[in-house]
């Protein structure tokens, strides 16, 4: 699946999209409102026509609150190139390593934002 302004539809894309929409249903019930976001209304948006420009604001924030996160330069590069519409192959060549270590990149950052995934 093709996403319009993110390239290949990845795990890690996935992962952000998940923790977004649970971040934003939270919010819309603290705050009471009578009609709260849910994931099919949020994955409607970013698959079909894109995103409303809340929900692009509201991906951007959490995307770089998760870059964050990953505390290591080389961790966000590698995130960076993967949400950029790399493989893992040309990630691996843009950043100067191996395969082997964009995988094991890859699999550490997966560790670190599964962690602030809703379960």
């Amino acid at each position: 699946m093709e996403v319009w302004w993110l390239g290949t539809y990845s795990d890690l894309w996935k992962l952000l999209v998940k923790i977004t929409t649970h971040k934003a249903i939270d919010q819309a019930r603290r705050e009471g409102r009578r009609r709260a976001l849910d994931e099919s209304d949020i994955l409607e948006q970013l698959t079909g026509r894109g995103p409303t420009p809340l929900s692009a604001a509201r991906i951007k924030d959490e995307f770089d609150r998760l870059l964050e996160l990953l505390g290591n330069e080389k961790l966000r590069a590698t995130a960076m190139a993967k949400f950029g519409g790399d493989t893992d192959r040309e990630a691996a060549t843009r950043l100067g390593c191996s395969l082997a270590t964009v995988e094991r990149r890859l699999h550490l950052i997966r560790q670190v934002w599964s962690k602030e995934a809703p379960t």
